[in-house]
């Protein structure tokens, strides 16, 4: 099971974005505000413990239209997949690394401001992906909402 989730709310305007942080009050962890990038959009998103999102954003009805989420390995490949909400999961290979040039040419990024660093999900060995054994990253780590599409290769 994945430790982390990466989402995005239904109707993020600022106040549904700060309700969002305000929910982790007196809770040992706080969401990460990350920037996703899907075909020229671009949209506010959250990575949170996949405990945290379960007890404190699930049940708030701010995530009720979304199709699917990200979930993030803790270990250090970074596997990923699609979490959908009729229960199955898609795998999407693992989190890498990419430029800002990279990341604006794809379909599909996530940007994180903490670390001013670009993410997106790629298939192959993730100890070679920057090698020859390894295809480039394809694929956003980005989530979207009925409303949009989510990332495919």
């Amino acid at each position: 099971m994945h430790t982390f989730i990466i989402f995005e709310i239904d109707n993020p305007t600022a106040a549904r974005l700060m309700a969002v942080e305000d929910l982790f009050e007196g809770s040992n962890t706080k969401p990460v505000s990350c920037t996703g990038g899907w075909e020229g959009d671009t949209s506010p998103s959250f990575i949170a413990r996949m405990d945290d999102f379960d007890r404190l954003i699930r049940p708030s009805g701010y995530v009720d239209n979304q199709d699917c989420f990200m979930t993030v390995s803790e270990c250090n490949k970074m596997y990923c997949g699609l979490a959908w909400a009729d229960g199955h999961y898609e795998p999407m290979g693992n989190m890498t690394q990419v430029t800002e040039e990279q990341a604006l040419a794809a379909p599909g990024y996530t940007y994180r401001h903490d670390l001013d660093i670009y993410w997106m999900a790629a298939h192959g060995n993730p100890d070679h992906v920057n090698g020859e054994n390894s295809n480039p990253p394809s694929q956003s780590i980005h989530v979207m909402d009925k409303q949009h599409a989510i990332a495919a290769e």
